[in-house]
């Protein structure tokens, strides 16, 4: 591959084979009705084109891959689209956060065997916006399902913070329930859940702050 093929895999399928690298990152052409130079967020171009560039990685050997993840987050059905397929993928992942893991991004970290983050970058974690209409039934199942998708989202958090220093000295078998309690108390209280580097690494939900070396 030239100087020049390789630039172009990367700036046009945001994939670089010979490094095994992968660019999660959000297309400002994505959505008609935004404006120019605004970011839509995790929807379902970002999920094809990483499904795709995880299949390719992987189909020509590669064992592991770093995940560049800039993204203010965004739709959910296609945000955990891209949750199953890093964490299921056959390569170790590791997924370096530039600017805010937060909403559905902060929940694609998770998918990563190891999280990092940019010093000057920050997570929140919430349930997201959640809107309905339609017939009264419709309206029921829909609600129904969303109580499902918050636990869906508890157990992704909880699962990772349970080896998080904040939670060593609870004794194994309660730890989890400790962290599923914090967990629904902050976000009720606080709807947007904002924490810097060092927090998140001390709850177990990132591993380190890059420091410019893997």
């Amino acid at each position: 591959m030239t100087t020049q093929e390789r630039f172009a895999m990367i700036h046009d399928y945001g994939v670089d084979p010979e490094s095994s690298e992968l660019w999660l990152v959000g297309e400002d052409h994505a959505w008609d009705d935004l404006g120019a130079g605004d970011e839509p967020g995790v929807e379902y171009l970002m999920a094809n084109r990483l499904i795709k560039n995880l299949r390719l990685l992987s189909s020509i050997g590669n064992e592991e891959v770093l995940v560049h993840m800039k993204s203010c987050g965004g739709d959910e059905v296609e945000g955990f689209a891209i949750y199953d397929a890093l964490r299921l993928c056959p390569m170790k992942v590791s997924i370096l956060s530039y600017t805010h893991a937060r909403s559905m991004t902060s929940v694609i970290l998770q998918a990563a065997e190891y999280r990092f983050l940019m010093p000057s970058s920050y997570m929140l974690l919430h349930w997201g916006q959640f809107s309905i209409e339609g017939e009264y039934k419709m309206v029921q199942s829909n609600l129904e399902f969303a109580a499902k998708r918050e636990q869906r989202y508890l157990d992704v958090f909880a699962d990772r913070m349970v080896c998080g220093e904040r939670w060593k000295n609870i004794k194994k078998v309660p730890r989890r329930k400790a962290v599923v309690k914090w967990l629904k108390e902050h976000m009720a209280d606080k709807i947007d859940v904002i924490l810097e580097p060092e927090e998140a690494i001390y709850l177990g939900l990132a591993d380190e702050i890059y420091n410019g070396d893997f």
